[in-house]
Parts: C-alpha cells; structure tokens; sequence
C-alpha cells in the first residue's frame, strides 16, 4: 500500500481544545508510541476510565478485534511519523461490552512539543451492518442461483448484468461472466424477437407477464427451447428485470412421445384391420420427426422373408412383394437388436463392402427393431432423401422410445386379426368355420325371407373317416380333409358359400336353389368326393352322405336348418351312406332325437359347453380331501340338464365317446392344476374312461401327451373304469391300462359289485382302488345284504391292498357304519355334490380356512 503524503503537523493544545473536544459527537483520541496521552469525554466513556486512568492506556491492545489490532498499531505508528491514515472501519469493544464498527481517521500531531498521533473514531455500526448484510444477501443470492439447474438472468434495460452459471451452459458458454454486458436480445432468432420486445415492454410497464415459450440460440449455432418466467425486481435504486430460463426441449419431446403414445393406444383399440392401425401408426410418428418416407416389415411364416403391409417412400415408390431378411439392412438390424441411425456415408460404404442394402440411398435412415415378448417381428424404418431433413440421435431415440408401443400396437393388431380369422375360418383347410358360415346363413334367410325366395342348406359327412385315421394316422387324414375341401369348393357355383363344421362334416349353402338344384348339386359333389386320391403315399377313396335341407318348408331360422340337414345326413348314412336324402318330416321321432342329442353333443364339445364338475373324495376319519372325481355335465336344452345316463350311450354309439374322453380329460387337468392344497397335499382328479377309450391302440400316448401338454403329474391322476364294462376282460386293453400304471397313473373298478368280474382274474389286474356302488350304501345300515356286499367289498379291497371307496354316502349313519369296518374313503352328497370348477376350489378353500 502506497503511504499517503504527510502533511504539516498541527500542534494539539488541551487547553485550547478540551472544551470543544468533549461536547463533540465524535471520539478524539492523542496517540504517543500508541498510548494515549489525551481523549476527549466521549471516548472516555467508551472506555469507562477518568483521563488520569486512560493516559498509558494502548486502546488497540484492548477494544480493537484482536484481528486488526496490529494494523491499528501501525497506523497509529505511521500517524506519529507524520503520515495521514485514510479512514478505516474497525470493530471495537465499549467498556459495557457493546461491539461497535467504528472509523478511525489518523492525522500527525504535536502534543506537548512531541510528535504524535491525532485519531478522530465515529461510531459507524447501522451503516456498516446494513452493508454487510446486504452483501451476505448478494453472496447468499450468488450461491443460490449458481445452485439452480434454470438459468438465471438479471437485466437494466436490455443489458445483462448478472447470470448463473447454468444460462451459461444452456447456451454453450463458458462462464456466466461472458454474459456481463451483452444484450439479452443477442440470443434470440429472428424469428422470437417480437415476441421478447413485447414481454420487454410488458413488464416496463409493470406488468407480470406469463411464462413465455422461446426458441434460443446457442453458441455452436443449435437451438434450445425454453420457457421464460420474468419479472420486475430493484437492483439498486434502478428497475431491472429478473428472468429464470428453463430448458423445456426434453419435456416437450416426452409430452410429444406421449401424445403419439396415446394416439396409438387409441389406435390400436379403434383400429379395424393392420392397414387402418399403419395409416394411425404413420401419422403418429409424423408429428414426431420428418417421416414422410415411413415403411414398416414384418418377418413372414417362413422366417426368411420379409413382407412389407405398409410402405410409404417418395424415391422407391412401389413396395416389393417380399424381399429375403439377409437381403435388407433391416436384416443386420434385427442381428444387432438395436435401433440404428445410418447417414448416407454409411449406407454407400456398407453397400461397398457388401453389406445388402435394399433400395436407393437415403441422406439419413433410422431403423428400429419391433418386439413382441417373445421375440422380434420386424422393423420400423423412417428415411430422408432431403439434404435439409437430416435426423439425430434425439429422433433416432425418440423412435427408439414409442417403438415398443407401436410394436405391441402391431402385435395386437396381428394376432387380432389372426383371432378373427381363425375365430371364422378352419385352420386346416382354410375354409370357412361354422361361426362364418351361420352368420352368412342367417343373412342368406334374412334375405330369402324379403324376396320370397329359397335356399338349400347341404350338411356332407365323409364316411368311416375314422378308419383313416386310425388305420393311416391323422397327418393323412388331415391330408384328405383338405382334398376334400378343394373338390367340394370346386363342385360350387359362384355366391354359393362352403365351410368345414368340425371334423370330417362339411356345411354347403346354396342361395336361390330350389330342392331339386340342391339335390342335383349334392349328387355332383358326392361324386366328386368319390373319385380316387393319393394323400400320404397312399391311394384312397372315400365317400360322403348328404342331408338336405330346404328353406322355409324344413325351417325359418339357422338352428332350425342345419338341424333339419343334419338330421337328413344321418338318414343317408342310416341308408347305406354314398348317397343324399332330403329332410323328411316323418323322420322317426327316436332317430331324430339321437340325431338330436349327438349334433347339440359335437357342437357342445366344440363350443365347450359341456364340461366336468367334480365330487370331493375324503378321508372321513381325518377329514382331508384326498381326490375328486370328474363327473360330466350338459346342458343342452333351456329346460335343464340332460343326464349322463342319456348322452353318454349316444356318444358311444356314434364313436364321439372317443373325442368326448380326450376333451373331459384335457378340461379336468386343467381346473385340477389350479386346485388349492388340502391340508398340505395335492388332491387326485379321477376321471371315468368308456372301455372304447381304453380299446383304441393310441389311447396310452393320448393320456401320456395330455399329462405332458398340462405338466400335470400322473401320480395325480386316476382313471376310473366301469365294472359293467368287460374291459377286464379285453386282455390288449389290460395291457394298456398295465402300460399306463407304470407311468404312475392309478386305476379304479368303478360301481365295484353290480357286474361279474372274476375274482380269481381280479387280483392279477393293474387296479389300485376299488369303489363300492352306491345302491350298496343306500341301504347298509338298514338291509344286511347292501351290508354284506359292502363288507365283503371292503374285505376284498384290504386283502389285495387296493384303496376302497364308498360312494353314494349320505348320512352320519352310513358314514358311521364304513368307519367302523375300516372304510375311510367316501364320497357322496353328505360332503357335498359335484360342484363347479369354481365353486368345487372355493369349497375346498373354505374347508382349510
């Protein structure tokens, strides 16, 4: 520090002065080597000492902060050697203990013919506080907003003349002091600059402006959208404008992802084919990035190819109809599974080092893999030939971001619509279903109906299909269902309309037909059935019977008509088959219901409305269900149920009992996968098997593959055969059910003592369980022979080691009765009856609650 110019010194006089001195407001103070030798009253009482006490006293050894007491010695010091001391403020200490900020003043003086020091303090603390503490208000202002992720700005005019570090680096800048100074217009394109000006203007007239939206332009020449918030502040005593910039560009590219997000959710719910859901898909995206040139492809069945739905491209205007995987980009783009972002560069050096590259160049090219669950399904590409449309990796993620929704939207259309044509159409013929084919009825009456015109309903069943089958297995069985499929489209006119029922029954409508044209069309196509074929390496013929129906004369509605036709069908089988008959009102009464009971009991199987529920089996001395036994119910008609006892005989007539056991089979698996435990352990499902189940050849791998197909173990599962049945006495069924013990299934002799099994072959058959009939049980406690024939049973049972049964259980006493002869196992109405799936698992829950 330079010292100031000493001045002359003036010589100090008590006499002359100490008047004066003690009424000023101001402390004097003589210093000689730093002691006083005068003070003037004001300080004396600072420092709460008479004169004669102070004089000797060194005041910056007492009442200065110990942190400027060595500067005020050597101010006092450089006073005596006759140089002026500016003033400075020190913080000092009353003799009452007060602090007070206090600027002293030290000039050169002669005191007593000697050379010292004149102080003058002044008691500055309100000035010196105020200031201090505004500037802790400045610094604390200075960390907060250096703090702050917005930008922060202050304003006189257009100047800036504060700014956070972070509008520094919204807009490129190094520091924010590179801000100081500059126009807060600079920043901005031309294009905001009216806006800002009036903003500007706004608040200059005090007014609070809302947040404004502005694009700003950063230092390397990109632009950042921001929203605004200004207000009106007092940076001193002059008005400036205190602004906090926020960074917007993610928030509105999330809301935009968003928007485009719900739009193809929308979409995707509204949407009525592929093509429509694309359109949506395309325009979504477009508000997204430039897509103009916007193609989607799909992996084909074949997994080689891909297939192009939508294709929308400017250069390459027409999309081809499929192009091999390994021949597109998009090929390398599902290999690496990731979305990619190519330029032109790129694309020319990929196609140079061989690398396949369908179609013209693009300046820039996005693609992005879509995703199912299980795997990936194709691509979604958006490319720009335009030298002023280049995409980012901000697009090529913005895609990335919505693409997993259009891949879901995508899949769900798909698999929609392949739901729906297989909701209307037979998956292996590709004909129409019977759903298609009675909704097309229904509108052919309603439109015969208007013009008083007829129509023929043709029903066509192939003849001892089944030994194909059987005897040639189903791959060449299926092999002549679409044979057939094709002669019986080829036999058709133009409008008529063909679908496969189920099976091997075909449904033909012919509109404007009178009988005798349908009866004509039914002889052309039974012979076209006829004619030889090779399916399978094999050269077959087959035959089909026809039922005819005729509307209005053989019914006015859909159910009515195939009835009749199915009906008529059977007459022709019933007649010697190869041949057509046309419904015929006189049709035996009996024959038609059997007829009846097996069309409702095909279309009850197809339509699952038919179905298991299950009786529990308990252990009456503990009370734990140990098993359920699968009984079937139907109903057919409005007026109730139709017992087994009527169905079952006409399912085994007509060769359904085959495929109705393989579906109460795969239905009971799968309620008893999701049974709650009792007590701890999984429960049985037993199953009742018809002896036709058991004699066909494939029946061991039928059950083997359902137990694999629900991964239901076959410990779990007991097969329940009628005594009444003879199967013990077919010796390859034995084999069988022998077979199918070793995998673990158990086996049961059901309604045990109302047939004539051999008891002495009894003991050499794979039967685990024994169940007494329950007209045994009715009467045990009341009539010695049911008692008897139970006893003898439940003796039997205990001495070969098979598991016995009680069914039919009903009362305490009967209950009582089987427990004391050693019969824990029962089932009957005094648990419970057969039960729902649903209402059987909350039983069995209830009992374990």
């Amino acid at each position: 520090m330079t010292p100031s110019p000493a001045r002359p010194q003036i010589e100090f006089r008590e006499a002359d002065f100490a008047q004066v001195l003690d009424a000023s407001p101001l402390s004097f103070v003589v210093l000689k080597e730093g002691r006083i030798v005068y003070a003037n009253a004001r300080l004396l009482r600072a420092l709460g000492k008479s004169l004669e006490e102070a004089i000797g006293f060194e005041p910056a050894q007492t009442i200065v902060d110990p942190e400027m007491r060595e500067l005020a010695r050597g101010r006092a010091r450089g006073a005596q050697a006759g140089e002026v001391q500016p003033p400075l403020v020190y913080l000092t200490r009353r003799a009452d203990g007060r602090s007070l900020w206090t600027r002293v003043e030290s000039t050169p003086c002669v005191f007593r013919g000697q050379p010292a020091s004149l102080a003058i303090a002044q008691d500055v603390t309100d000035e010196t506080e105020a200031s201090l503490a505004l500037r802790a208000s400045e610094d604390r202002y200075r960390a907060l907003v250096d703090g702050l992720p917005d930008g922060v700005t202050m304003h006189v005019g257009r100047t800036i003349v504060f700014a956070n570090e972070s509008v520094a680096r919204l807009l490129g800048l190094p520091a924010a002091n590179d801000l100081i100074g500059r126009d807060i217009l600079d920043f901005l394109p031309v294009e905001e600059l009216p806006g800002a000006a009036e903003a500007l203007h706004d608040m200059g007239r005090g007014e609070v402006p809302a947040p404004r939206e502005y694009v700003l332009r950063r230092a390397d020449g990109t632009r950042v959208l921001v929203e605004v918030f200004g207000r009106r502040v007092t940076l001193g005593d002059q008005p400036a404008v205190q602004s906090v910039i926020r960074d917007i560009t993610e928030r509105r590219r999330a809301e935009r992802s968003q928007a485009a997000i719900y739009r193809i959710a929308d979409a995707s719910a509204r949407a009525l084919s592929l093509s429509d859901l694309l359109e949506s898909v395309h325009a979504a995206v477009g508000e997204l990035i430039d897509a103009r040139n916007f193609i989607i492809a799909l992996i084909d069945a074949s997994g080689e190819n891909f297939t192009f739905p939508y294709y929308r491209d400017e250069v390459d205007v027409e999309a081809p109809p499929s192009v091999p995987i390994r021949a597109t980009f998009c090929g390398r783009l599902l290999e690496e599974g990731k979305p990619q972002l190519v330029d032109r560069a790129q694309l020319d050096a990929m196609r140079a080092s061989g690398v396949p590259v369908h179609g013209p160049s693009a300046v820039s090219w996005i693609g992005v893999p879509l995703r199912s669950r299980e795997a990936s399904f194709g691509a979604l590409v958006v490319q720009s030939y335009r030298e002023d449309s280049r995409y980012t990796e901000a697009d090529r993620d913005l895609l990335s971001y919505v693409s997993h929704h259009i891949a879901e939207a995508i899949d769900r259309q798909r698999k929609d619509d392949q739901i729906e044509h297989m909701a209307f159409h037979d998956g292996l013929t590709g004909l129409p279903n019977r759903l298609l084919f009675e909704d097309r009825l229904t509108n052919a009456v309603a439109q015969a109906e208007r013009r008083h015109a007829r129509l023929c309903i043709l029903f066509v069943d192939l003849d001892r299909f089944k030994v194909i089958n059987d005897s040639l297995g189903h791959p060449v069985g299926d092999e002549v269902l679409r044979v057939v499929g094709k002669r019986l489209a080829d036999g058709l006119r133009d409008g008529d309309s063909l679908a496969r029922r189920g099976g091997d029954e075909f449904l033909v409508l012919l509109p404007d037909t009178p009988p005798e044209g349908a009866a004509s069309v039914a002889q052309k196509l039974i012979e076209g059935v006829r004619a030889p074929m090779q399916c399978g390496g094999h050269d077959l013929t087959i035959s089909a019977s026809c039922g005819i129906a005729v509307y209005p004369e053989n019914g006015q509605d859909t159910e009515s008509l195939l009835k009749a036709a199915d009906i008529a069908m059977y007459r022709a089988k019933e007649g010697g088959r190869d041949a057509y008959r046309l419904f015929n009102p006189d049709m035996n009464e009996a024959a038609q219901r059997r007829l009846t009971v097996e069309t409702k009991l095909r279309r009850s199987i197809a339509n699952r409305q038919i179905g298991p529920h299950f009786q529990p089996i308990l252990n009456a001395a503990t009370g734990r269900v140990v098993a359920a036994e699968a009984l079937l119910r139907w109903s057919p008609f409005v007026t109730g149920t139709m017992p087994p006892k009527e169905f079952i005989p006409v399912a085994e007539q007509s060769g359904l009992i085959v495929s109705l056991g393989e579906f109460v089979l795969r239905e009971a698996l799968q309620y008893a996968s999701d049974w709650p435990l009792s007590q701890g352990s999984p429960m049985r499902v037993a199953i009742n098997v018809a002896a036709r189940q058991v004699q066909d050849p494939l029946c061991v791998g039928l059950f083997l593959a359902v137990l694999r197909e629900a991964r239901f173990p076959p410990e779990r599962l007991q097969l329940e055969l009628s005594e009444s049945s003879h199967i013990t006495e077919d010796e390859a069924a034995v084999d069988r059910l022998r077979a199918l013990k070793s995998e673990g299934i158990s086996i049961a002799i059901d309604d045990f003592g109302v047939g004539y099994s051999s008891l002495s072959r009894l003991r050499h058959l794979p039967f685990d369980t024994l169940k007494i009939d329950g007209t045994f049980i009715k009467d045990i406690t009341t009539d010695a022979g049911s008692g008897a024939v139970a006893g003898a049973v439940i003796s039997l049972g205990q001495n070969l080691n098979l598991e016995v049964i009680a069914e039919g259980v009903e009362t305490e006493a009967q209950k009582k009765y089987l427990l004391a002869r050693g019969c824990s196992m029962m089932q009957g109405y005094l648990f419970a009856a057969a039960l729902p799936p649903g209402v059987f698992e909350a039983w069995v829950r209830a009992r374990e609650a």
